[in-house]
């Protein structure tokens, strides 16, 4: 979220920020779903944290590159 959030302050292209945030919430979501169900299905929980992890990369590198271009 502060990642978003540092990327809104920067002036990010707003369809960036939201896709980034949209990569959040379902790779959370997948993870808690994956997470809860008994026996944990494993490729959901994957799945979520691959997509939670895309996000941060691809919002810090975005990042990175907007404040030194």
């Amino acid at each position: 979220m502060i990642l978003l959030l540092l990327m809104e302050l920067q002036g990010a292209p707003g369809i960036a920020v939201h896709i980034l945030g949209l990569m959040l919430l379902a790779g959370r979501a997948m993870h808690a779903y994956g997470f809860s169900q008994h026996p944990q299905i494993m490729p959901l929980r994957v799945g979520g944290m691959v997509l939670t992890l895309s996000m941060l990369v691809f919002g810090s590198l975005g990042l990175i590159a907007h404040s030194l271009f």
